[in-house]
């Protein structure tokens, strides 16, 4: 027996947070045994990448990736392993990518998940079930071909070799042209996967939800547990700080990859004749098309550059800067301001370089248009130019734009992209769990845009860098005859990455790299394995239990060690503002602070490893209470270390974590949350009581919320006038829901309509539906009030305590 089901609306399934709905057949199958959870489909966007410049030919160098030692020393290419790409497709006739589909290519199977329909509305001539061809125009277009290209692209002739080069791909088409797709078509493709045979899937794809309870992320993790490895992408969100990480990559047993920038990029430049052969790279400002070449002014004063606000006016104008060029530093003002003050000292174009930001960071000048020409340098470059002129005041600096973009080495700091999501999950799990390029990567794209190839950004683009690596370890111990786990690969991988550092020497914390940047040859070649492969001591409210932690050490050697065991500390993460009394969103300070905990390692912190033999050490966290705790919630991090003791020389890494506080104690509404508003007017606070007519769709009463943390349950309430409740509104239940951004204009809105979906029963905090074929009513003329409550993190639901509450205003009801 089969049911069918045709599609149903999100609104008129209207699911309740127990999986409940007003439509007959689903409130049938929700009372069947084996059904566990019903959810409605959810929308994917294609994830965010950035555009880089085309044309440019170079390899991931050896010392960052360790991918050619493989290829060379270990003659490891993943041959014989079968990688499943999750995607918008692929231009699989790319020379790069064997030019082909089916027997005998690279690319051996594919689907095409995208109806015809969906592509014949966007003007595109539909390929069919079974060719998996991207065939969208438009430069935003090839996602899907520059993930192959990274994993598995070979071309001689552009110097470039993926990580995998000879492994067998498979690509599902699941992205349309309008980058979108349902999440059970991605559920779908990963279990056509699953029985195509594929050994590694890549998903470069996800939504930003810190929650491991969606639907495609229990898809995922059953991959996983089904002995499918699964590398996907941490997100791009990190300006967002902690819990930014995206879904699916939330899910168990799930790798999920974080991004460093290469240290080779493409980059518009400048040349200044005080430093022949040299180049130094650029950013200009949103309105600026192009920069003039000129000389500098000199505009120095007490050792220091203006920042061209209008304070700094009245000394500016003592220099001479007519027809020259401006370098100033950021902050003090807006660019706008600096721009109107340097047009009116006749200068030609404005540099800045920001004072408080390390040597690499480069801001984007928004500016509006007709306006001077405007870029941004790198702090080092802007140290430079100023030393120079105050040792050298009689030199005229002459710049010169170059016609062409170059290549810059970007030396030998290797740095977490600025995009990369930051962990951990809403369940306090380690996330994400390694690193790999994301910044700046070169690879393949359709052939017929940049001539086949460019540079993309984005944890799309390092994902799949993992998913290659895990390819040549998979290879390698096919050859040797060994059977190994996709869990025992992961954590290998970990276990043996490049813990990052910042400049100040300091590594970064956990939740921003996971356990390091990949290092696939040391992956394979070493011999001790650490398990668990990351800690997370989860928050100092919870058990006994999660405060020790025990590892499982095991040297594959044939000849015992002697190790010990060392903590090393990165900084603590801000989670929420540094006034205690006062919360409220902000720019959290990411890695900065200053709390730290102590490890205990029992039986000792030394410990002689047999030849071929395993030993057990546990490890609990110690506390200062003493210590001063600058911000609530502090997150610390840290790597647990494995040396040897005769050579200090790093054997393995653990990196763990945890949170100062209870998580439950976590406001949900930041200051001024809730609110009430008209739909026409929602940045305006509400007068009670409220007129409602409800003909008029302007005037429905919309609640404003901004919520500092995840929630896993938010309620919407009706209530009469006596402050009964009498059911819930259109669209009054969510579940796992992610908090607001930083941005200050990120908030959540929910409006009513003026209809509710009545409940047979007046407890106020009934959480279960008793009626059968409910249906939505419409409310008649009178005064109700919304109640509004959300569940605290970790909360438990039937606890009254563990809910934050809010009641508006009277709203008065009319018909006209």
């Amino acid at each position: 027996m089969s049911i069918q089901i045709k599609s149903i609306s999100q609104e008129k399934l209207l699911l309740s947070s127990e999986g409940e709905t007003s439509h007959p057949i689903i409130r049938h199958l929700s009372k069947h045994p084996s059904v566990v959870s019903i959810s409605s489909v959810s929308k994917l966007t294609q994830p965010q990448w950035f555009n880089g410049s085309p044309n440019y030919a170079f390899p991931y160098p050896d010392s960052v990736s360790q991918a050619y030692d493989v290829h060379r020393q270990l003659k490891l290419t993943g041959e014989g392993i079968l990688i499943g790409i999750i995607d918008s497709g692929i231009d699989y006739t790319h020379p790069a990518l064997g030019g082909g589909l089916g027997k005998g290519y690279k690319v051996r199977y594919g689907r095409n998940l995208v109806s015809a329909k969906r592509d014949e509305k966007l003007g595109i001539k539909p390929r069919g079930e079974f060719d998996p061809y991207d065939p969208c125009t438009g430069r935003k277009t090839g996602h899907g071909t520059h993930v192959a290209g990274i994993i598995a692209g070979y071309d001689v002739s552009k110097n470039f070799i993926g990580i995998a080069p000879n492994a067998t791909l498979a690509v599902w088409r699941v992205f349309g042209c309008d980058q979108r797709v349902d999440d059970d078509t991605v559920i779908k493709a990963l279990e056509m996967a699953h029985e195509a045979g594929c050994q590694v899937i890549n998903l470069s794809l996800g939504s930003e939800n810190g929650w491991i309870e969606s639907p495609l992320a229990a898809a995922v993790e059953r991959m996983s547990k089904a002995g499918i490895i699964v590398a996907s992408v941490a997100g791009n969100q990190g300006m967002d700080g902690p819990f930014s990480i995206s879904s699916p990559g939330t899910a168990k047993g799930v790798i999920s990859v974080a991004s460093i920038n290469s240290p080779y990029y493409p980059a518009k430049v400048f040349e200044f004749n005080t430093f022949p052969g040299e180049y130094f790279s650029y950013l200009p400002s949103s309105s600026t098309q192009s920069f003039p070449d000129g000389d500098l002014a000199y505009a120095i004063v007490n050792g220091s550059l203006p920042y061209a606000c209008n304070s700094d006016m009245q000394f500016l104008t003592q220099f001479s800067t007519v027809g020259k060029i401006l370098l100033v530093k950021r902050g003090h003002c807006k660019f706008n301001e600096k721009l109107k003050n340097a047009k009116l000292l006749g200068v030609k174009g404005v540099l800045f370089y920001d004072p408080d930001t390390s040597a690499h960071d480069v801001v984007k000048a928004k500016t509006h248009s007709g306006t001077l020409p405007c870029a941004g340098l790198e702090y080092a470059t802007g140290i430079r130019l100023v030393t120079y002129m105050m040792q050298h005041q009689d030199v005229i600096i002459k710049l010169k734009t170059a016609k062409e973009e170059h290549i810059i080495d970007g030396g030998p700091d290797l740095r977490i992209s600025d995009f990369s999501s930051i962990g951990p999950s809403y369940e306090l799990h380690m996330k994400p769990m390694v690193t790999a390029i994301g910044g700046n990567v070169y690879s393949t794209v359709p052939s017929r845009i940049d001539n086949g190839w460019s540079v993309k950004s984005g944890t799309s683009m390092a994902s799949p860098q993992v998913a290659g690596a895990l390819a040549l370890m998979l290879e390698y111990y096919q050859l040797s005859k060994r059977s190994v786990t996709g869990a025992f690969l992961i954590e290998q991988l970990q276990n043996h990455a490049r813990i990052l550092k910042k400049e100040s020497g300091a590594p970064y914390h956990p939740l921003i790299q996971g356990s390091g940047l990949i290092q696939v040859f040391d992956a394979i070649r070493e011999k001790v394995h650490v398990s668990p492969a990351h800690i997370s001591f989860n928050d100092t409210a919870s058990l006994s239990a999660y405060k020790k932690i025990t590892l499982t050490i095991s040297n594959g050697n044939g000849y015992p060690l002697h190790v010990f065991f060392e903590n090393i500390q990165s900084g603590s993460i801000q989670m929420l503002p540094a006034n205690t009394t006062d919360y409220q969103i902000n720019k959290t300070q990411i890695d900065v602070g200053h709390f730290r905990v102590a490890l205990q390692f029992t039986p000792s912190s030394t410990a002689v490893i047999p030849a071929l033999a395993s030993v057990k050490i546990d490890v609990t966290v110690l506390v200062n209470n003493h210590m001063m705790v600058y911000y609530p919630f502090p997150m610390y991090g840290g790597f647990i270390v494995v040396k040897d003791v005769s050579s200090k020389r790093a054997l393995s890494s653990v990196p763990y974590f945890g949170v100062i506080g209870n998580m439950k104690d976590v406001p949900i509404f930041d200051k001024g949350y809730p609110y009430m508003a008209s739909e026409k007017n929602i940045t305006e606070k509400a007068n009670f009581p409220y007129l409602f007519t409800l003909t008029r769709s302007m005037s429905r009463p919309t609640m404003v919320i901004r919520t500092m943390t995840g929630t896993a349950r938010i309620e919407i309430r009706l209530l009469d006038k006596y402050g009964n409740p009498i059911g819930v509104i259109r669209n009054g239940l969510h579940t796992y829901t992610a908090r607001n951004g930083l941005a200050s204009k990120r908030y959540t809105k929910y409006k009513w309509t003026g209809d509710y979906k009545p409940t047979c029963n007046t407890g106020k905090y009934v959480t279960k539906y008793e009626c059968d074929n409910t249906h939505e009513v419409r409310a008649k003329e009178g005064s109700y009030y919304l109640f509004l409550r959300a569940l605290k993190h970790f909360g438990d639901p039937d606890n009254k305590d563990d809910w934050e509450e809010w009641k508006s205003g009277e709203i008065i009801v009319q018909v006209e």
